[in-house]
């Protein structure tokens, strides 16, 4: 999933609905979450987040963030939300490579080929 904004709590719920929709169709799924374009959350979408990322321990395997880093100010605020819920399977990366590592033995080929696609393009 590639996450350019997210504005508004409206707009966290939207982005909670289209993963509990993910978990309910692929189960034990792996995501693999951009974040690498500059977002800054103001207070209530960072509470709306850290709700979200609770609510999705649920229905994923593990996540993988993509943190840009040179955007150190909200990768600063994002690796503290992710410390702050306390999974071991959400991991925030800046390099590309060290994120495929770590999702590495939870796909197939067919979806490391995907993986590998997606977190080099832009």
């Amino acid at each position: 999933m590639r996450v350019n904004h997210l504005d508004s709590t409206d707009e966290v719920e939207h982005f909670s609905q289209a993963i509990q929709r993910m978990g309910a169709t692929t189960p034990n799924a792996v995501m693999v979450v951009d974040l690498r374009t500059p977002l800054v959350f103001s207070p209530p979408v960072t509470k709306a987040v850290v709700m979200l990322m609770t609510r999705a321990n649920r229905v994923r395997r593990g996540t993988a963030i993509l943190l840009a880093g040179e955007h150190a100010v909200f990768s600063l605020q994002f690796v503290r939300l992710v410390k702050q819920v306390g999974d071991p399977d959400r991991q925030t990366f800046t390099d590309p490579d060290e994120l495929l590592a770590w999702i590495d033995d939870c796909l197939d080929p067919r979806e490391k080929t995907r993986a590998k696609v997606f977190v080099h393009s832009r």
